[in-house]
């Protein structure tokens, strides 16, 4: 499927297309899930509550990143940074 969108994209990109028509749609693969905190502080009165320190994660923003990548052309030490536009079926 990776391939079968990367061939399209890359077509679609060719062309200048932002959309493709198409008529048929495949579902295939894993579900995904999204995860956002709705109020900071509830949920870290939780993790202290119960000490449920595995419900947290420690990563870097992206949006500081992509400023930093702007401005200077690099992410900061210890960060891998990339880029890429996904194929939206709908």
């Amino acid at each position: 499927m990776a391939r079968i969108e990367a061939q399209i994209t890359e077509h679609a990109q060719a062309d200048g297309l932002i959309t493709v028509p198409t008529s048929m749609v495949l579902r295939t693969g894993p579900t995904h899930y999204t995860c956002k905190s709705a109020s900071r502080d509830e949920l870290f009165d939780y993790v202290r509550q119960h000490e449920a320190w595995d419900l947290l994660e420690a990563r870097p923003s992206k949006s500081a990143v992509l400023s930093l990548v702007e401005a200077t052309g690099e992410p900061p030490p210890g960060v891998n940074f990339s880029a890429y536009r996904a194929l939206i079926i709908p």
